[in-house]
């Protein structure tokens, strides 16, 4: 049961992170829908079509959410795309390929990277097709493109910035840490410990809208990227050997 939630929980951080709610992942599975099938979907049992967004509202400034959880997506897919000239190719090395690199092309598809997430598109077909030697020649370019992506949107946290409130940083990542050790504990109480990491959630999101010194703005990237996808136990380790640094 566990396990389930776990996966349950990290689907719906995904679509939250990548999308800024369930209600954005809907309306683009709608419009993703009456572009493949050319039929409009009524809004629920009304027969009336779902208002179309103006085209005015398209096109705004990426916001720091949108390119955090890019960067985050990034990041994960980055480490898997790494190995893939020593990976053996089995269904379970198919089926994780075309998972990143789906997540890869509705997180382009989000910050308006519409070529580079048609790339992905492609790639993951190749995926689902088991092409071997099309993902082995095409990945790379795209991991390329990616990485200069991921250059443009990550913070350039100057060398000569330091951390706000050093003293509330540490409260705040204590917090972090506490929830997150907490998670896989066998005295975890369901909705407890749900509201302990959803609070987690928001000290991290806060935390990393701070002044902070290049290490902390790593620290927290990398924080972000484990809890995305559930590895508590490894975020609540990066906190404690942070803290025994004595660099908080």
């Amino acid at each position: 049961m566990a396990d389930v939630l776990l996966e349950l929980r990290e689907l719906q951080s995904k679509v939250v992170f990548l999308w800024g709610s369930m209600e954005s992942f809907e309306e683009a599975w709608r419009e993703k829908f009456e572009l493949e099938q050319g039929e409009v979907l009524c809004d629920d049992a009304r027969g009336v079509p779902d208002e179309v967004v103006p085209e005015a509202s398209q096109g705004v400034a990426l916001s720091v959410d949108l390119a955090e959880s890019f960067l985050r997506e990034a990041s994960t897919a980055l480490l898997f795309f790494d190995e893939l000239e020593i990976r053996i190719w089995d269904s379970d090395s198919y089926k994780n390929y075309v998972s990143h690199i789906y997540a890869m092309k509705i997180a382009l598809a989000n910050i308006r990277e519409h070529e580079l997430s048609a790339v992905a598109g492609v790639l993951e077909q190749a995926g689902r097709d088991k092409d071997t030697e099309q993902i082995k020649s095409d990945t790379n370019h795209f991991v390329e493109q990616l990485r200069k992506l991921v250059a443009t949107h990550t913070p350039d946290y100057s060398e000569n910035t330091v951390d706000e409130n050093p003293e509330f940083l540490r409260k705040q990542l204590k917090a972090i840490q506490v929830a997150c050790e907490g998670y896989n504990s066998e005295s975890n109480v369901e909705n407890t410990i749900e509201n302990a990491i959803e609070n987690a959630e928001a000290i991290l999101s806060d935390l990393r809208k701070r002044p902070c010194s290049k290490e902390t703005g790593i620290l927290l990237s990398e924080i972000a990227a484990h809890m995305l996808h559930g590895d508590f136990d490894e975020a609540a380790a990066l906190v404690s050997e942070f803290v025994k640094k004595g660099k908080s």
